[in-house]
Parts: structure tokens; sequence; C-alpha cells
């Protein structure tokens, strides 16, 4: 074979090789067209993550429809009731009104085709969680009665007209009834209407606390009793805050359970011992007017006794929290620790200064003018 066959030869293999080459970078591309011959992967295009519609949040129209729909429908019962029902059965009017708030919710999100343990997180809860919901409401129970008495103080007249309605429509209802509908049935319903479906809406809020004081706040006004204004809307926020925090819509509801029983069981408390006296009618209309009548120095003093309540209820949600899977922060985690500490401690002196304030003027009232 001369040089000129040779190279002919040698030529042509590298043809042949090139089109093997050509053609296997060719299959290479049709099989996977984001990457190149080499094999060095080029940028995908990112997909995006797909979620079931049943499992998506409620969004926010529909959560402030929802409320204005039960607050609508609210009004239109209690009218209705009024006129088919006498007076002597307007508990069971109440009761109804109470079933019906745990009935809406759950049609509601049926009808929006979502997750209902999404939207009522429902979980076993832990014997700290537990602990934590009864230190919490001892912290709230402890703030409300100093907001209480201020508010007794200074409406007087819309304190004791709200005691006496009170008294007058749970009269005869037997006890365990009165536990039913005032203490476990709110505990229910409105847990999920306002931290089920009316938070669920609100959870895209960048800042989850705007949520919690839209909740709160709503929760408040929705009670229409300006003694219950601020207390009410305090614990309204507090029982969001639970929540986001815990993930556990049981904590919330036990803490309205609590919060309604020891209001309700002392009320039967009371009825149980003015019924052994005579005439107790006249003594428990004439104890509620004495109520009404705060003192400034009664104030104080309630002010005084509430001042514990910010650390205990700093300490209620950090128990709480730490019920959720993973959290492992100390009780004054190092990135939030002096925005927490000021809140603690501020609180707590502005509670101590306002009870001293209120006390001093207080006696300086009650103590007669000398010369």
């Amino acid at each position: 074979m001369n040089d000129n066959q040779r190279n002919d030869k040698e030529h042509n293999q590298q043809i042949d090789g090139n089109r093997g080459s050509d053609m296997e970078s060719m299959n290479r591309m049709l099989n996977d067209p984001y990457q190149d011959h080499n094999y060095e992967p080029l940028h995908r295009p990112q997909q995006e993550e797909y979620i079931d519609p049943h499992n998506r949040n409620l969004r926010p129209y529909q959560g402030i429809l929802f409320i204005l729909g039960i607050f609508i429908s609210y009004l239109a019962l209690s009218f209705g009731l009024s006129l088919i029902m006498p007076r002597s059965l307007s508990f069971y009017g109440t009761m109804l009104l109470q079933l019906w708030f745990i009935v809406a919710p759950l049609l509601f999100v049926i009808c929006m085709k979502r997750n209902l343990r999404k939207v009522f997180p429902f979980h076993k809860p832990s014997w700290g969680g537990i602990g934590g919901t009864v230190v919490l409401w001892i912290g709230t129970f402890s703030v409300n009665m100093a907001m209480s008495g201020t508010l007794a103080y200074l409406f007087p007249s819309a304190s004791g007209n709200t005691s006496m309605q009170l008294w007058e429509m749970i009269a005869d209802i037997p006890a365990i009834l009165l536990i039913l509908v005032i203490a476990v049935m709110p505990a229910i319903g409105e847990e999920l209407t306002f931290r089920g479906v009316f938070l669920n809406s609100l959870s895209g809020i960048r800042y989850p606390i705007l949520a919690a004081l839209l909740v709160g706040i709503v929760f408040g006004a929705f009670h229409m009793d300006l003694i219950k204004l601020l207390p009410t809307g305090m614990i309204g926020v507090l029982l969001c805050v639970m929540l986001q925090d815990s993930g556990n819509m049981i904590y919330n509801s036990f803490l309205h359970f609590l919060n309604n029983f020891v209001s309700v069981a002392l009320l039967i408390l009371v009825r149980a011992m003015a019924r052994i006296i005579p005439a107790y009618d006249q003594l428990m209309e004439q104890s509620l007017q004495q109520s009404a009548q705060m003192t400034l120095a009664g104030v104080g003093l309630y002010w005084f006794m509430g001042c514990a309540g910010p650390f205990l209820i700093y300490l209620g949600l950090w128990l709480v929290k730490r019920t959720k899977k993973n959290y492992r922060k100390s009780f004054f985690p190092k990135e939030t620790r002096a925005r927490d500490l000021i809140l603690v401690i501020g609180s707590t002196v502005l509670m101590l200064f306002i009870g001293f304030l209120c006390l001093m003027i207080g006696i300086l009232q009650m103590t007669p003018h000398i010369g």
C-alpha cells in the first residue's frame, strides 16, 4: 500500500469517527435537550410546585365574606327567634345561635372544597401544652380583671345592666345546660369561625401578628358589648397566637373553654348559695348593683393584682409553643430576647404604674377634706 492509499484510508476512518460522534451527540440531545454534547448540564426551567386545590388555604376575601355572612345571619336569627320565642326561653335561642356557629363554618369549608383538617387542625394534645394553656389562662384572667374593673368604673350603668340581664336569663336553667351552652359550645363554634375559617383566610399576610390582631379586633367587636370589647379582643389575639405557634386548635379551644367555664361555674355557685338564703333575689340584685359601683382605688388594686399577667402569658405561650415538633429554643431566644424582655418587663411596669396612680388618686378622693 503506497502513501496515497494509506492517507485516504486514515481520512475515511476519521470521517466515520466524526460521523459516529455527531450521531451520538445528536441522540443525547434528543433524549435530554437540556444537556449539551459535552455532558455539561444547562439551566433547566423550574416548574412551580403543584398544590392540590383541596389543600390550599382560604383566600382573604372568602374569610371576610364569611364573617360578614355570619354577622348578618346572627342578627337575622336573633331577631327571628325574639319574635317567636318568649323572653323566658331566650336562653334556648342562645343555644340555637351557638349551634349555628358550629354548623356554618363546617358547611362553608365543605362548599369551598377545602381540607377540613387543614382549616381546623385539631391534634392530640400534650400535657405540656395543657399546662401551658392553664398558665396562659391565669395570666389572661389577671389582665382581664384589671381591664374589666377599669371599664366597670368608667361605664357603671353598662356593667350593671349586663350583669342583671345575664342573671335573669340563667335563673332557672340547669347547671349542665349552662356549662354546655356558655362554655362548651362557644369553645367549639367560635373557634371554628374565627380561629378556623377567618384566621386561615389571612394566613398569607406577611406578619402573622397582624392577622392575629385583625381577628382579635373582629372577635371582640362581634360580642357587641362595650364592657367586653377590650378583654375579649385581647383574648381573641392570644387565641390566634396560640394556634399560630402550636399548629393545634385544641389548645386555643381549651383556653376558650376555661375562660367561659370559670365564669359560669361562679354563677352556678353563687346561685346555689343564694337559694339557701331567703329573699335571695333581692340580695342578688343589690350585690350586682354594688359590684357595678367600682371605685378608683378598687381599680388600682385590680391593676396591682394583674401585674404578674404579662409574665404568665409569656410563659404559657412558650410552653404551648414547645409542643410544636422540633422546637428547641430557649425561654428567651437570642434572636428575639431584647423584644421579648421589653414586652414582658415594660407591660409589668406599666400595670404597676397604672395601679399605683389609680390607688393614690382613689385614696385622695375618699379622704375627707380637712379645714
